[in-house]
């Protein structure tokens, strides 16, 4: 069972990376709700 869990961490992470590298991030303000609201945003209608 660990090494499914350990796998499944791992491919998050690289998924997190990839993420960062294409540029589909943002600076957080502080505030989880509004940093949440902006990221669906950005999914929606583009980076």
């Amino acid at each position: 069972m660990k090494k499914i869990e350990f796998y499944q961490s791992k491919e998050k992470l690289l998924e997190g990376y990839k993420d960062a590298s294409a540029g589909r991030y943002i600076k957080s303000s502080g505030d989880f709700k509004q940093d949440l609201k902006e990221f669906k945003n950005r999914e929606k209608n583009g980076w």
